[in-house]
């Protein structure tokens, strides 16, 4: 007999409320190597990126040698050290924006100059100090990126900002909140993969239901058989060189993330009695023995 036919065709999995509950440990964003990039970024600490190269620590930038301000003489290095460390505990990037930005006055502009070029008038100026103490010692546009380790540009982002005098905190940023995802699969797919496991049969444990609410499918299936036939079914019209629409990283996920399944049957849904008249049957001699006597065990 087909192991199967223990599994009835005619009834599917049931679903509690759309979706079975999670198998497997629970996720852990703050271990995710983008948000490990991601922190390490913001708190100034070397790593690793995406491509495997190494990016060392946030260090001070070179010297300004700016004649007016004279802002490394005014900061000392031991200064210059904690002013970089205290930047570094602000572990988001928008964070250390908005503490920026606090340091950043925005003015009109008093006099303007004439210009023989074609560039455009500035609207503003901006100031940039360093909080020291009680202290707010004004340096240089150059200085003030130099001291804190970043890049002249995130400063003018930010002071980009702070052009409109209503504006108190710098915008949060939008990156990868857009609608834009060309490998995202469509929803309809998503569906019809979600159909397919569910199509499946399957049963509930015979003797330990109430105490897990785990079903389980034929010990004949696999997620790699599973996701044959859904090739089968679904993509078969597709050539043998096209890629599938649904790969099978993503079918994998996609079952172990939605769907609390397991093959085969639970240890405890055997008994004692069962588990000896099963090893009799496998076992030829004593298969032999009942085909010659068949009287006996009528």
């Amino acid at each position: 007999m087909n192991i199967l036919d223990e599994f009835n065709t005619d009834n599917p999995c049931p679903s509690t409320s759309g979706i079975a509950p999670k198998k497997g440990k629970s996720a852990n964003p703050s271990q995710w190597k983008r948000n490990v990039i991601k922190k390490s970024i913001a708190t100034g600490k070397g790593y690793l990126n995406y491509k495997g190269r190494e990016i060392g620590e946030r260090k001070t930038g070179p010297d300004c040698c700016c004649k007016k301000y004279k802002c490394f003489v005014q900061i000392n290095e031991e200064d210059r050290k904690l002013i970089l460390e205290n930047f570094n505990k602000f572990e988001e990037t928008y964070v250390q924006n908005v503490y920026l930005g606090g340091l950043i006055k925005t003015e009109n502009v008093e006099r303007e100059r004439s210009k023989t070029g074609t560039g455009k008038k500035r609207s503003c100026l901006h100031k940039y100090y360093i909080k020291l103490g009680n202290r707010n010692i004004q340096i240089c546009r150059n200085g003030f990126p130099s001291i804190h380790g970043i890049s002249k540009k995130r400063v003018d982002s930010v002071a980009k900002e702070y052009r409109d005098p209503t504006v108190t905190t710098p915008a949060q940023s939008n990156r990868g909140k857009h609608q834009n995802r060309p490998n995202r699969i469509p929803s309809e797919w998503v569906s019809k993969v979600d159909s397919n496991i569910r199509s499946f049969p399957c049963r509930e444990s015979h003797y330990s239901r109430n105490e897990s609410s785990s079903y389980y499918l034929s010990p004949e299936l696999n997620i790699k058989r599973m996701y044959q036939l859904y090739l089968k079914k679904h993509e078969l019209g597709l050539e043998a060189s096209a890629k599938p629409i649904v790969s099978f990283d993503f079918y994998y996920r996609y079952f172990k993330q939605n769907f609390k399944y397991s093959f085969g049957s639970p240890r405890s849904d055997t008994c004692k009695k069962c588990d000896m008249l099963s090893n009799k049957l496998k076992d030829k001699t004593f298969y032999n023995g009942i085909a010659m006597k068949p009287n006996k065990y009528r």
